[in-house]
Formats: C-alpha cells, sequence, structure tokens
C-alpha cells in the first residue's frame, strides 16, 4: 500500500519540529508567478514545470546564542529558529521564509564513540525519522578529515498531485562528551545554486562540551 503523503499548507514553523522529529516531512511551497492578467498564482494553478519550489533565501549569518551552550553555530539572519531544547538535549528547528528550507539540529551528552559507531548513529537517526516516506534513499556514511561523518539521503514529496525531489544531508560530530547531528533539507532541483549556502550553516556548527556559567 502506498504511504499517505501529508498536504498542508503554510506549516507554521514549529509544526516543522513536530513533523520532522516524529519522523513526518516538511511541506512544499509552490512557486508563486504573475500571469499577464496581473492576477498572482500559484503553480498548481497553472502550467508551470512539475518541479517548480519557492527559492531558497539565505540571507547574512548570525551566531545563534543557544539554550544549552554545549555547540556553537550560525544561521541567515532571515531565517527563523523555533528551540525545542530541554536541559538534556539542544533541539532547533530552522527555516528559511519559504519553509522550503530546513535545518535540523541536536546535540546531547553521550560516550565517545569509534569513527563507525558514529556513523551508526547518524545512519540510524536519519533511517528512523524518515525512512517510511515515499522514494526514501540513503547512503552509506561517510568519514571527513576532521573527524564528522556525513550521509546523504532523498525522498520524493507528493503535493498536490506534483512530485518533489527533495535531498538531504547529515552530519554528526564529538567533542567533550557531547553528540551534535545537523540536518539540511532542501529541494534537489536547487542544490546546485544552494549548497554553498547550506555548506556554511553546517560549517559553522561546532561541538564544544561547554556549560553556561
Amino acid at each position: 500500500m502506498r504511504k499517505r503523503n501529508l498536504i498542508l499548507l503554510a506549516v507554521p514553523v514549529a509544526a516543522f519540529a513536530l513533523l520532522f522529529l516524529a519522523g513526518e516531512k516538511p511541506v512544499l511551497h509552490a512557486a508563486t508567478v504573475k500571469v499577464s492578467t496581473c492576477v498572482t498564482t500559484t503553480a498548481a494553478k497553472i502550467v508551470l514545470p512539475q518541479s517548480s519550489t519557492q527559492e531558497v533565501t539565505f540571507g547574512k549569518l548570525k551566531p545563534y546564542d543557544p539554550k544549552n551552550a554545549w555547540f556553537t553555530v550560525s544561521f541567515p539572519e532571515n531565517w527563523t529558529v523555533s528551540d525545542k531544547s530541554t536541559p538534556e538535549e539542544a533541539v532547533l528547528v530552522v527555516a528559511d521564509p519559504t519553509q522550503n528550507g530546513i535545518v535540523v539540529l541536536r546535540a546531547y551528552a553521550a560516550k565517545d564513540f569509534t569513527q563507525t559507531e558514529l556513523g551508526n548513529v547518524l545512519k540510524t537517526f536519519i533511517h528512523d525519522k524518515m525512512s517510511e516516506f515515499d522514494g526514501f534513499t540513503m547512503g552509506n556514511p561517510t568519514s571527513r578529515m576532521d573527524g564528522t561523518c556525513n550521509l546523504v539521503f532523498r525522498y520524493t514529496q507528493t503535493q498536490e498531485g506534483k512530485d518533489y525531489r527533495m535531498y538531504g544531508e547529515g552530519i554528526i560530530q564529538q567533542n567533550y562528551g557531547y553528540v551534535g547531528i545537523i540536518v539540511f533539507l532542501l529541494p534537489q532541483e536547487q542544490y546546485s545554486t544552494k549548497s554553498k549556502s547550506v555548506y556554511e550553516i553546517t560549517d559553522s556548527f561546532h561541538v564544544t562540551g561547554k556549560t553556561k556559567d
């Protein structure tokens, strides 16, 4: 039986945290265009390429001050941060104005892992959250020179009868008894033009293990 996709319009940022962390996925917002009659409509109402999505936009990076000071990270100043952190775990969900670009960040205390174990933690996290959805594929964790591991995954989001291929990547790191995971999602059609900007976000993420005074 084909799994039912969520079809939601104008999902608030708080809902993205609940959706993704519960194993759901965000809804894409179709591109808004102007037709010759000067009436503004959406791609679902007129003939446009099936994969058209609103452009993810990136403002200037601004350091974020987390409730849990176990990490440092910067986000675009025009993105909205939803902080769901608890004393035991940092949980952030960050969205661009179109809500087509999403970053999920988690950090928590953990034992020291080997590189293989660290990659398996990331693989398990992404598999548990995303594997139930249509067209899900996932690569294997790759260890990097800086001690982090990354993993690429893809799935298909169906909305209003149209299929949109989504690209995601997770990166995991550990330091001073803490593990941090940062995952980004964006339409695959925008990856080639937006990857530099999104990697500036993920590259700003560093687990420090420090606590606030």
